[in-house]
């Protein structure tokens, strides 16, 4: 262990030691909650260790503290990336908010239940929470901002799940002009304005994100580690055959000399070999990610695009060995139900509308 690396772990042990050696009455655990709420917005792991050093003497608060507490878990949770197993505490968390909580709190409920149903790939109901999280945004004084424009992030990513491209255009394009008016646009709202305009064809305002993103990159060394961007605006640029922005990308990637065990990295290159022409490289970069055998999608991914080249190279059996491959992956991913859950998601809309209405008219 680096001197470093110790130090730091120590200086947070500290931290930790005396945050938690005051007295635990009701109102100095709220404020501890408070406090935590605040470290976990730019070090959710932190968060969590001081949020586990909290939960030992927890359950002994009024249950005000209880609920705050587990709703504040739920939050740190998802901004540390812990993908959710279970929609118990969100349940309960709901209904107890509903009943007792602020407006900001009922937003901030709603938002983390439809996060978890969102880990839980239950789309319906996870929109049925975030639209319930807009609610609170659109029709109260007192709102989270920030939290609107991620429910705005989130419902782009469910409708582009499920290939409803035009609904996903307009909440990516909500969540833009939000980040404008606060000031705070990220490579997170770029991306998936850029997404949505390349999959409606818009290819010239989609080439104009992209390379927003990237300049945002290219300018803050903190970002040049981002290689999950880094790889889907590298296949992005290749794809639109935009060889300049494209070169930007794949220099910066090769700076982070990440293995070829990184799907992301290995499909993207691909497509920038066929860029520059490289298609031995191409071929590669594809096979590795059907050698890894770690993500069905890119894997679809991958055998339609080799297919596409062997075919035109006139290589029969590779060809047909990557097409039987192909509908092998079509059957595994399950592709018509992806189908089925777009014309749920559009159903679920549709009620969620009828019903502010009927509140409207009453």
């Amino acid at each position: 262990m680096s001197l470093r690396h110790f130090c730091k772990i120590a200086a947070i042990g500290l931290i930790l030691a005396s945050f938690f050696s005051c007295d635990n009455n009701s109102s100095k655990v709220s404020n501890k909650i408070d406090y935590i709420k605040s470290i976990g917005d730019t070090n959710p792991s932190l968060a969590m260790s001081m949020l586990d050093s909290l939960d030992i003497n927890i359950r002994k608060q009024p249950e005000r503290v209880i609920k705050k507490f587990d709703l504040l878990r739920l939050r740190v949770q998802d901004k540390a990336y812990i993908t959710a197993t279970s929609d118990i505490a969100a349940k309960q968390l709901v209904t107890y908010f509903e009943k007792n909580g602020t407006a900001l709190e009922k937003q901030e409920a709603y938002f983390y239940a439809g996060s978890v149903y969102r880990d839980l790939q239950d789309t319906p109901r996870a929109l049925k929470y975030f639209f319930k999280a807009l609610e609170i945004a659109e029709n109260s004084k007192q709102f989270d901002t920030v939290m609107q424009r991620n429910t705005f992030s989130n419902l782009h990513y469910l409708y582009f799940n499920v290939q409803d491209y035009p609904k996903a255009y307009e909440y990516a394009m909500k969540e833009y002009k939000l980040s404008q008016s606060i000031n705070k646009i990220e490579l997170t709202c770029l991306m998936h304005l850029g997404m949505s305009l390349t999959v409606l064809d818009s290819i010239k305002q989609a080439k104009e994100i992209y390379k927003i993103a990237l300049d945002t990159i290219s300018s803050n060394p903190q970002l040049k580690d981002d290689h999950e961007v880094l790889c889907s605006l590298l296949f992005n640029f290749s794809y639109l055959k935009d060889s300049v922005q494209a070169s930007r990308c794949y220099t910066l990637l090769q700076d982070l000399n990440l293995d070829d065990s990184n799907d992301s990295k290995n499909y993207a290159y691909g497509e920038y070999f066929l860029l520059v022409g490289k298609k031995e490289a191409a071929i590669c970069a594809f096979n590795r990610i059907l050698h890894n055998k770690t993500d069905l999608l890119r894997m679809y991914d991958a055998s339609k695009a080799l297919f596409h080249i062997y075919n035109e190279e006139k290589q029969v059996v590779e060809a047909n060995k990557m097409a039987n491959l192909f509908v092998s992956l079509c059957d595994s991913i399950d592709l018509g139900k992806r189908q089925e859950l777009a014309a749920t998601v559009k159903n679920e809309y549709q009620y969620h509308k009828d019903q502010q209405r009927e509140q409207k008219n009453h």
